[in-house]
């Protein structure tokens, strides 16, 4: 009868070790989602200002594209800086600045 209880309290203690093991997983995962959260939230925020700002930014981009293509980089630079002064002047959201070469193209083409 003593083995019998002690059997039963042994597989009674190792079941209970399993569970704390699995609460402890699992509140590992929920700490770890809860710092995912935080960090979707604010995603969501930097993806509706940069879509916001993607008016100008494209605007500015195909102005560079079409109008400084034949002319020296000097001269590129200084047309694309009048672009978005006029954008911003006229109110159209966009970026300070925008890098052409990487809004174009994604790194793994250049």
């Amino acid at each position: 009868e003593l083995a019998k209880a002690q059997a039963v309290m042994n597989t009674l203690k190792e079941s209970a070790a399993a569970m704390q093991r699995q609460m402890d997983a699992a509140n590992k995962l929920l700490s770890g989602l809860s710092g995912e959260n935080a960090r979707w939230t604010e995603d969501s925020k930097n993806f509706a200002l940069r879509r916001k700002r993607l008016i100008g930014d494209v605007g500015c981009v195909c102005a560079f594209v079409i109008y400084c293509g034949p002319f020296n980089s000097e001269f590129r630079d200084k047309l694309y800086a009048s672009f978005q002064a006029d954008t911003q002047k006229r109110s159209v959201p966009a970026h300070e600045k925008i890098p052409v070469v990487s809004f174009l193209v994604d790194q793994g083409t250049i």
